[in-house]
């Protein structure tokens, strides 16, 4: 009906109303944190743009110090924050010119349902744009990319298959949506890069060779090192859990060394081309 291609490996056929029902009922109601900065460059924070919900409560996942959610003022029916949206716009603007691009990021971006307008309208002000995801909305991801809305993808690969559940905080993880948009990035023709925040007490070294041959033959793939802060949420969220998360007052996550990280590295190329670490001195 609109020229679009057909959505190829579409998982279990079920409808993407459906499909993206089961998500958000599936998803932790915590506050997450949506900031729309330019690929290259730095956007002021009077132009954060918030994300209600993560598709994944990641233990060792920071907040990066924002705060929660503006609220919702009385009677105002629609989704969305159209005020903060034209303030971003706005700010961007003025900066045509100066700015290389914009960053969509998260939270999860792809759960916003006035995402597609918007980047529309960013992109109605010539910016190319890089959207970062976890590849669990591949609907979205797939529509994006036949409407020509996003110019390069970043993709969390939490873990290797048989450890996702467990890097994603859950106990049990349908992956074949991450599987999905794998393969959609792979035969998209637009430039992406596959990325692994890498924890100790999540990850081991040995996983980075089946994390390679899962992604075998993408450009790029980063490993980025885990940096403990105040803003992880495994140390903000005062549960039951989280206490059987932090047994006897231990910090259950760490950073690996550089030479550990070295040996995930040439693993890893086994199958990538280009493997790169970040966040290593």
């Amino acid at each position: 009906k609109n020229g679009l291609l057909p959505r190829p490996g579409k998982g279990n056929g079920k409808g993407k109303e459906e499909r993206d029902g089961k998500s958000r009922q599936a998803t932790s109601e915590e506050t997450a944190s949506k900031v729309l900065y330019p690929a290259f460059g730095t956007l002021q924070p009077a132009c954060k743009r918030k994300s209600p919900v993560l598709t994944e409560l990641l233990p060792y996942q920071g907040t990066n110090g924002l705060d929660g959610l503006p609220p919702r003022q009385k009677g105002n029916k629609k989704r969305g924050y159209p005020r903060l949206d034209r303030n971003i716009l706005s700010y961007l603007k003025k900066r045509q010119g100066i700015l290389q691009g914009v960053c969509v990021t998260g939270g999860e971006p792809t759960l916003q349902k006035d995402l597609k307008d918007f980047l529309r309208k960013i992109k109605e002000l010539g910016y190319p744009i890089k959207l970062d995801t976890n590849g669990y909305m591949p609907g979205v991801l797939w529509d994006l990319m036949q409407e020509h809305l996003i110019d390069y993808v970043a993709m969390d690969i939490k873990a290797s298959r048989d450890n996702y559940a467990r890097a994603a905080g859950l106990p049990h993880m349908d992956i074949s949506r991450i599987e999905e948009s794998i393969g959609i990035l792979k035969s998209s023709g637009i430039p992406y890069e596959f990325r692994t925040t890498v924890v100790r007490g999540i990850h081991t070294v040995v996983e980075f060779e089946k994390i390679g041959k899962w992604i075998a033959g993408c450009p790029a793939y980063y490993l980025q090192n885990y940096e403990e802060n105040e803003n992880c949420l495994y140390r903000m969220i005062q549960t039951v859990e989280c206490d059987d998360v932090k047994p006897g007052g231990v910090d259950p996550f760490g950073a690996f060394s550089r030479e550990e990280l070295e040996q995930m590295e040439e693993l890893a190329r086994k199958y990538v081309g280009k493997v790169i670490l970040r966040g290593v001195e």
